[in-house]
């Protein structure tokens, strides 16, 4: 007899997720990719600057501790977004993990927005 896998747990052990997609691009994504995905996405949003901001791009650059670290973030509905010139990160508002379908489709949906900006080489 075959049991079906639960979609949501009762009890939900996940506190956070975060998704994190790494790439590279020729343009300085961290100051282009904010301003088109709060122009995509629908729901509420909210924009902000991070203390990785501050440093200076070329020492970020040169530093493999920094290379990945945002300098941006997006408050989207229950998601985070936060944006570096070689990565994404689509995160989930603690402690409110929606379950797999949804964040999983946040994902896609933020992937998607992405690969359509031209932006991404590798």
């Amino acid at each position: 007899m075959t049991r079906k896998l639960p979609t949501k747990l009762r009890q939900e052990p996940l506190v956070d997720a975060v998704f994190e997609f790494r790439f590279k691009s020729v343009a300085p994504v961290s100051l282009i990719l904010p301003g088109l995905f709060f122009n995509e996405l629908d729901g509420d949003k909210s924009l902000s600057e991070l203390p990785a901001a501050q440093i200076p791009k070329q020492v970020r650059d040169g530093d493999p501790m920094l290379q990945f670290t945002p300098t941006h973030q997006m408050q989207w509905d229950n998601f985070v977004i936060s944006f570096s010139d070689r990565s994404l990160q689509v995160g989930c508002k603690i402690p409110s993990y929606p379950g797999w379908t949804t964040f999983k489709t946040a994902i896609k949906n933020v992937i998607n927005i992405l690969n359509n900006t031209g932006l991404v080489n590798e």
